[in-house]
Parts: C-alpha cells; sequence; structure tokens
C-alpha cells in the first residue's frame, strides 16, 4: 500500500484481524485523521482473489452495509470513502472510519494499575455508552455476536472518555424467526448457544456484555479465566444445577461445588477444586451501592439458560420480581442498570448509616465535602430533615468523598484510618514462602498486591486531605470567632457609650433639680 493516496498521508496501522486490517490515514492539508479497514486480500490483480472464500466476501460487504447505516454516539461513526481512495469496481468495499485516539479497551485493561479494574467513574461512563449501543442495534434487530474487549474503542469527547463499538463483522439482522444459527465470534465471550451452535437471539450479546463489564470492574473474566472456553464451560453449564451439556467425570465432579443461576463468578481452588461466587470480587475500585446493584444485574445477564436471560429474577421469600420485562426486549439492558438509581433520603438517614458504619453517634458528626475553588470548605448541614442531595457529587467528578470528623474529640478530629487487610492470595504467598504457584495464581497474585497498594495510597492521601480539610474548618471556624469577637467588642463599645451617655444625662438632669429646688422654683 503506497504512503501517500492523493492529499492522504498513510500514518499507522492501528489494527488487524483474520481477514482485515485498519490503516489510520491523515490529510495533509486539514490534518483530519480517518482509519480505513480493508481486506488483506482479494484486490484485484494481486493474484489473492482465490483466497476470498464467499463467505468472507458475503460477510465482509455485510458489515460495511451495516455500519454505513448506523447513527450512534455508541458505534463507531463511518462516512463516505475520499475520492482520492478509487477501487475497482470488482475490489471488496473499505469501510472509512472516524479515529479514535484512545485504542480499544483491551489496551486500557492490560494497563497494570487497571490489574483490578478500572475506576468507578470509567465503569458507569462503559456501562451507559456500550449497554446503549447494544439496546439501538437491537432495537434494529441487529446481534453484535462478537463483543469482546478488543471490539471497543475510546474516543475523547469534550475531555471525557465516550466509549464506542467496533468491529460489526459478525453482526447479524434478525430474520423473521428472530433466530440465528450460525457459528461465529470470539470464543472467549461467546454466548453458551453459540458456542454450540444452538439457535440463538439477541440475548447472546447479553452474555457478552456480562462477561465484558464483569472483566472492566475486577481486571478478570468471570469464568475461570485460566481455562479455554471448552473446558471452562464444563463447568458453567452446571450452573443452574440441571442436566449439563458438558459431561464431567466422576472423578472431577468432586472437585465442583454446585452452581446456581445466582452464581456470577468462578474459581480455581489451589487444591483443584473449582468454587462459584455470588459477588463480585472485592478487589475492585467501585463502591458497595454500585457492586450490590451490578451484582443483580450481571445474574441477569449471566445466566447460562437463553430464554430466562436478561429477565427479572424469581423474588426472594416474600419478595416481589425486579421488573416486569420479559426477556429479549430491547429495554432490559437499560433497565437493569436504571435500578442503580438511589432515591434521595434525608440527611438524618445519611448519618444513621454513618453512625452504623463508624459507631460515631449523629450528635457528634461534623461532616464536610470536598474543596472547591469558590469555597475552601463545605461544611454540611446536619438537620436531619434536610435532604441529602447536598452530600451529592455530580456524575462526571472522578470521586466522591464526604469527610466525617468527631466533633466531640480532640486532636484533628479524623477517625482511624481504615486498615486494609492482606488480600487472601497474598496472606497465602505470604504464610507458605516455600511454594511456587501456578503462572495464572502468580498473576492473580500481583493483581491483588497491586490493588492493596493502590487502596493503602488512595487512604493515606484521603486521610491527608481529611486533615487539610478539617484545618481548614478549623480556620475557618476560627475565623468565625472572630468577626463574632470583634462584633462583641463593638457591641459592648456601643453599649457603653449609651451607657456611659445614659448616666451623663442623668447626672446633669439630677444636678439642674438640686439647682432648682435650692432657688425655690421646684413644685411638688
Amino acid at each position: 500500500m503506497p504512503e501517500m493516496v492523493g492529499l492522504w498521508e498513510r500514518v499507522k496501522d492501528i489494527g488487524s484481524g483474520g481477514f482485515g486490517m485498519v490503516v489510520l490515514w491523515r490529510n495533509v492539508t486539514t490534518d483530519q485523521k480517518i482509519a480505513i479497514k480493508q481486506c488483506r486480500w482479494g484486490e484485484p490483480g494481486s493474484g489473492t482473489e482465490a483466497l476470498i472464500q464467499p463467505k468472507v466476501r458475503d460477510r465482509w460487504k455485510k458489515e460495511v452495509e451495516i455500519m454505513l447505516k448506523l447513527n450512534h454516539r455508541g458505534i463507531v461513526s463511518c462516512m463516505p470513502l475520499p475520492g482520492d481512495f478509487q477501487l475497482d469496481p470488482a475490489a471488496l468495499p473499505r469501510l472509512c472510519m472516524e479515529y479514535c485516539e484512545g485504542g480499544d479497551l483491551r489496551r486500557v485493561l492490560l494497563r497494570p494499575e487497571n490489574c483490578c479494574g478500572l475506576p468507578e467513574l470509567e465503569v458507569r461512563q462503559f456501562l451507559s455508552d456500550i449497554t446503549d449501543a447494544l439496546c439501538y442495534l437491537h432495537g434494529l434487530r441487529i446481534i453484535h455476536r462478537d463483543l469482546k474487549p478488543e471490539n471497543v474503542v475510546l474516543q475523547t469527547v469534550h475531555g471525557k472518555p465516550l466509549y464506542k463499538l467496533i468491529d460489526l463483522g459478525y453482526a447479524k439482522e434478525l430474520d423473521q424467526s428472530s433466530v440465528c444459527t450460525s457459528f461465529v465470534g470470539t470464543l472467549q465471550y461467546l454466548a453458551p448457544e453459540l458456542f454450540l451452535t444452538n439457535k440463538y437471539t439477541c440475548t447472546a450479546d447479553y452474555w457478552s456484555l456480562g462477561l465484558v463489564a464483569y472483566e472492566v470492574v475486577t481486571g478478570v473474566r468471570p469464568f475461570l479465566p485460566n481455562m479455554p472456553p471448552a473446558m471452562w464451560m464444563q463447568h458453567v453449564s452446571r450452573k443452574d444445577g440441571s442436566v449439563t451439556v458438558f459431561p464431567l467425570s466422576a472423578a472431577r465432579m468432586q472437585h465442583v461445588s454446585r452452581k446456581d443461576p445466582s452464581h456470577i463468578a468462578a474459581e480455581r481452588m489451589e487444591d483443584g477444586s473449582i468454587q462459584f461466587r455470588s459477588e463480585i470480587s472485592v478487589c475492585n475500585h467501585i463502591s458497595p451501592p454500585l457492586r450490590h446493584h451490578l451484582e443483580g444485574w450481571l445474574r441477569r445477564l449471566l445466566d447460562w439458560e437463553p430464554r430466562r436471560r436478561g429477565r427479572p429474577l424469581p423474588p426472594a421469600a416474600g419478595g416481589s420480581p425486579q421488573s416486569a420485562h420479559g426477556a429479549g426486549g430491547q429495554g432490559e439492558l437499560v433497565e437493569g442498570l436504571a435500578g442503580m438509581a438511589v432515591s434521595t433520603p434525608a440527611q438524618g438517614a445519611v448519618q444513621e448509616y454513618i453512625a452504623r458504619e463508624t459507631g460515631l453517634e449523629p450528635s457528634s458528626q461534623q461532616l464536610c465535602l470536598p474543596s472547591s475553588a469558590d469555597r475552601p470548605v463545605r461544611t454540611v448541614d446536619t438537620t436531619p430533615s434536610q435532604s441529602a442531595l447536598q452530600c451529592w457529587a455530580p456524575p462526571e467528578e472522578t470521586e466522591w468523598v464526604l469527610y466525617v470528623f468527631n466533633a466531640g474529640a480532640g486532636g484533628d478530629g479524623t477517625p482511624n484510618s481504615e486498615v486494609v487487610p492482606l488480600p487472601p492470595l497474598v496472606r497465602d504467598m505470604l504464610s507458605n514462602t516455600e511454594q511456587r504457584p501456578e503462572y495464572y495464581r502468580q498473576r492473580a497474585i500481583y493483581a491483588q498486591s497491586v490493588f492493596m497498594i493502590q487502596r493503602n495510597m488512595e487512604l493515606l492521601n484521603l486521610r491527608e486531605r481529611a486533615r487539610h480539610v478539617h484545618m481548614m474548618s478549623l480556620a475557618m471556624s476560627l475565623s468565625r470567632l472572630s468577626r463574632l469577637s470583634e462584633r462583641l467588642v463593638s457591641d459592648l463599645s456601643r453599649l457603653q457609650a449609651a451607657t456611659d451617655l445614659f448616666l451623663a444625662s442623668l447626672a446633669c438632669d439630677e444636678d439642674s433639680y438640686l439647682k432648682q429646688a435650692a432657688a425655690g422654683g421646684v413644685s411638688e
């Protein structure tokens, strides 16, 4: 491929797959950057025409056809191919796309600092962007079928990250029967029904989304990430306790715990046993309320049975279903996330929660918010009937912090720092230094060690900032007291002056009275 095509300069190759490659081009006049996807082979006269099977040719044309008709902020936008790129009528079409400079999600997840997942703000942004994009596709009766971190790219818009879907080469438009049976997609993120070449619907994308979402939160895939798909699916197929489609030997069955629909993760222990979990791994960077809501959402997405996937879970004893929606509906993905919206409690409820978590009674709580440009310290009104919205932080802020001080304590008023316990794998490694763990376990130990260091650094920084906020709060209180003292002194001075004037006037009146009485001019 030439280095210059008209006014377009070839910058670099930014991606490649089994059949396609993506090249970054820059317009030397306008500095506009575009990404052009083209097939590796099949160019007329290249001698590689026979390498492209009709199925691949049809799939390629289908992707270009689908991409050109989509218009959604969560899907990479496509545009007409610049006129400088003249194509032979017999050549496969090329796809001209916007360039997303942030790279793909896999590159982000592979950064050392993200080995235990992304920060909460980025997790929320990912969930919002990608679920919205999938709902858009499903509304057009299109199944992506190959959702994975490599097919999610980042674009910066007004200084904020925006996650976008790419590579709809495996996407399929649903026919009238709403089921398909072809085997496509990347195996690690493939829904079970696709892996088994069974009929499937758009709920196949739900499964893939659940796997990717769990990885975005924790840094690892939920189900036995050290195993190939054919092996871990043997264990996960026992999800609901029914007959498995992957029969296990009696010897292996003894090492597998029972699986039920509430389980969203599985881990291979050091003794070779398989343990399932209903909770997200604690080594993550999201808040407990978000984690709680995500766990319920993931249980719906990671249901082994496609017909149940996306439906509300059965109610607990005496409870009610989470939703009235049925499976496969366009609103299923966002409906589950909508449950994360928290009602606005009164300030008293927030302080009762703080009391339960810290043991500090509401009457002893002094609450402050982080400083801003116009207000160094913002003190929270602790009137119980006040709305707790005063403690709320805008969604675009990188973190949400509410400082809690002991108003009746001496010293700096800050509570004792949280002690981050040693993660279980790190503790096991330190207690058994003679044993060399397997590679996948070494990676897990490394991730938990990094998480522990990150968490301790965060707590240290928070404590130092809390001390600063408390000092600023004390300085503001001292300033208020100084102003009150000055006002009190001024008021006392005015009162003293009025008193002196009154006494002087009284003395003058008394003297006049005595003089009048002596002159006989005073009548009774």
